[in-house]
Formats: C-alpha cells, structure tokens, sequence
C-alpha cells in the first residue's frame, strides 16, 4: 500500500470539495470568463473559504465507522447523525444534501434496513453513493475483486442501490485499488476495461449486463482523448464518474486536476472531490498545495481520523486470510503420530490445504481471467516482502499465500504460460504451505 494513502486521499477528496462548494451549479460559461484558480470563500451557500459539504462529511463518517470494522448499522447511525445533528460537519450544520440521499437517510432514521434503504429506480443514479465510497478502497485492498465489489454494492445500497450506481462506484474502487496498490494511472484503467464487463456481465447476470452499456465510454481507450466540451459534469452518476476520471487522466499533478475538476461547472463540489481522492492518493499529500489545506476545516480532526484509519486497518486480519485459515484444520501432531506414522499426517496436511485452495479460487475469484493474476500476484509479492523483511512468515501472510498460490498456477495454465498440470502445481503449493504452517506451530 502507498505511504500515506489514506490521508493524501481523505484530505484530497475534502480539499477538491471545499474548491469546488462556493461555485457549484455555476456554468462552464461562467468559469471560463472567470476560473477558479485558489481556494475561496462565500459563494453558492455564502460559506467561508475551506468549507467542505456533504460528500467530504458522509466520506468521514464512513472512514470513521470502518476503523471500528465493517457494520452497515454503524454507518447507518452515523448518516443519520450527520443529518440530524450535523456530525462531521465543517460548522455542526448541514448545507448542502442531495433529494435521493436525504429521502435514503430518513429511511434509514427510521428504521429500515441498510441495504434497502436507497432508492432503486433509474431517476435514483445521482452521484450521491459514488461521492462517499473512496474509503472502501482501503478497506478493501486485500480483498479479491469479487469482494470488493459485494462491500461496494452493499455500502453504496445505504443511499443508491440502483445497479448502475453500484458499477460506478465499483469502478471508481477498482482504480483507487490499483493506484493504492502502486500502479501507474494507464495501468489501472487497462485492468478496468479488461475487468468490469466481466465481473457484471459474467457474474452477476443479465440485470447488471444491461446497465454496462452505460459504462462505454470509460471502456473505450480513446476516451481520455475526448476534448473538455465532450464532458458532462452533472449530478448524474455516470457524468460525475466520467468527468473525475477524464479530469485525473488528462493532468499531471493534484493542484491542476482538481481545478480542471472545479471549471467544468455544475456539480463541482462532487466531480473535484472525487477526483482530488484518486490524485491525492496518486500524486501524495505533498503535491496538494499546502495553502490549501490549512484552509480546510478541521483539518486537524481530519488527519487524526486518517491515521486512525490507517492504524486500524493495519492491525486487522486480512479478510481473506481469516476465511481461508479458517478452514484450515492442521493441528500439531501428538507424539504418538509423530512414532507411529507421521507420513500418513503429513498428506492428511497437505490434502486439508490443498482443498482449502480449491475453496478459495471458486469462491474468492475467478481463475481463469487475467486479473487473477495480478490479483494474486500482488498478494503473493506481499508476502515474499514480508518474508525477505523478517525472515519468517506469519499466519497472516500465510493466509495472504493460500489465497494467491491457486489463482497463480491455474490462471497461468489457462493462459498457456504454466506447463504442468494445475493440478501439480497445487500439490507442490500444499506441501509448502504445510512445512511454513508447522514451522508456526
């Protein structure tokens, strides 16, 4: 994970919001006569300079909730304290939410459950759940694809269940992951369009296939080519989405990427901060001009809550480590197996992880794609850093390996570049895994 992501992310999310809260619903017209160009005051709601709105306040909510672990009724009680009392609020008031995330809220104060609380009907894909989602992808960067997009569709559900909502926010997750995870922006994109037609179309059937014609132009490698005057930045979803991405595609550093965010007008509050994440994270927390977020609101409970975060997600068990060790039945062997027949244990051992990795590859993935691989891989070179650094491993890396080796071999073979058998890579994997597990014993 990059250094410091979670603050440069947090704080360049909240510093894109606040760039963009004092000129929003103005045109392009308008702000190409005169651009934002520094962080102002007054403005739309007449609000100080460094006033942020609820997207930066319903992401923190959501942050803080995830450092005590991942409960939708946490996060409930929490949306419902913004709303009511102005809980993570620049100033203890709301002033600024959108129709389909307040209707959504009071259902929630009232009672309903989380994951049917957000509207579901076409007119119900504002950008209101893609505004908030960012810290999802820290949450999830151990986890496979697949995870990540079932905690996407469930958190997302709370304001914006409609399944249009759900890929976007999705896809703007599966970037955040990827640049976490240190690659390079034409990277992360490359994986998104192999990726996302086959994660909804494949997976999850017929209602989400129809929804990705949608997402075309994301899709298309051409799209970041587009001119400024082919970008829509409205509330809607899929607006939002394509101008933060064609905004963070087409600049070279935070400051100039949330401005251009900022001066395609509309929804400049949401389509900055959404955008300012993604380059936050990218570029660090020193690329964002430092005037800028000292001007910010509780700047100081802000980066608490980041470090917070961070820490918390630090000392947790790798989601999928724990599902996996879990299932793993090696107990250390009493003397008189040790004497009697210590062989007949160790392949008992081995044939436990080896259906232990089977489990994982058709539960947790998809072994015969390509982001199987780098999946996996990206696991596994955590492990082996973590090996080389301490010179053991630990059951939380040896969770981490369970779940990489599979996917490794079998996607490997699919692809033509694994010559053996599948079968005896799991084999040669098992007895490994095995010899590290007793090591801990």
């Amino acid at each position: 994970m990059k250094k410091d992501c979670i603050l440069s992310g947090l704080i360049g999310l909240c510093v894109g919001d606040a760039l963009g809260v004092p000129v929003e619903f103005k045109s392009r017209d308008e702000l190409s006569k005169n651009p934002v160009e520094s962080m102002i005051g007054n403005g739309t709601y007449n609000q100080l300079a460094g006033t942020w709105s609820d997207d930066s306040s319903l992401t923190f909510c959501l942050a803080e909730s995830l450092c005590t672990g991942y409960d939708l009724n946490d996060l409930s009680l929490k949306f419902c304290r913004w709303l009511n009392e102005g809980y993570w609020t620049p100033y203890g008031k709301v002033f600024d939410v959108g129709i389909s995330t307040k209707k959504a809220i009071q259902n929630l104060c009232n009672g309903k459950e989380p994951t049917r609380s957000g509207g579901n009907k076409e007119q119900d894909n504002g950008n209101g759940s893609l505004m908030r989602i960012l810290p999802i992808a820290f949450f999830t960067n151990d986890m496979y694809v697949s995870t990540m997009v079932k905690v996407v569709e469930e958190v997302s559900s709370l304001t914006h269940r409609h399944n249009r909502s759900i890929i976007a926010c999705s896809a703007y997750v599966f970037i955040a992951n990827n640049i976490i995870r240190g690659k390079n922006k034409k990277e992360a994109f490359r994986l998104l369009r192999l990726n996302l037609p086959f994660l909804f179309s494949k997976e999850k059937g017929e209602e989400y296939n129809n929804e990705l014609k949608h997402f075309k132009r994301i899709l298309d490698k051409d799209f970041f080519n587009l001119p400024a005057e082919k970008i829509n930045s409205s509330g809607y979803v899929i607006d939002t989405l394509e101008a933060a991405f064609w905004c963070f595609m087409n600049n070279d550093n935070y400051k100039d990427t949330v401005l251009s965010a900022v001066n395609l007008g509309e929804d400049t509050d949401t389509v900055a901060a959404i955008a300012g994440g993604l380059a936050g994270i990218y570029y660090g927390i020193n690329n964002i001009p430092k005037e800028w977020i000292d001007a910010i609101a509780r700047k100081k409970e802000i980066i608490y809550l980041a470090k917070k975060l961070d820490e918390s997600l630090k000392k947790r068990w790798s989601y999928i480590g724990f599902e996996l060790l879990d299932r793993i039945n090696i107990k250390k062997p009493s003397k008189h197996i040790i004497k009697q027949n210590y062989e007949k244990y160790i392949k008992d051992c081995e044939n436990e992880v080896r259906g232990v990795l089977q489990f994982s590859a058709y539960s947790f993935g998809y072994p015969e794609s390509d982001h199987a691989v780098v999946d996996a891989g990206e696991v596994n070179r955590q492990v082996w850093r973590y090996y080389h650094a301490n010179k053991k491993f630990d059951i939380f890396s040896l969770g981490h390996l369970c779940t990489a080796v599979f996917f490794i071999s079998r996607a490997r073979h699919h692809q033509g570049s694994y010559p053996k058998k599948p079968e005896e890579g799991e084999v040669a994997i098992s007895k490994e895994i095995v010899r590290r597990i007793h090591q801990l014993l």
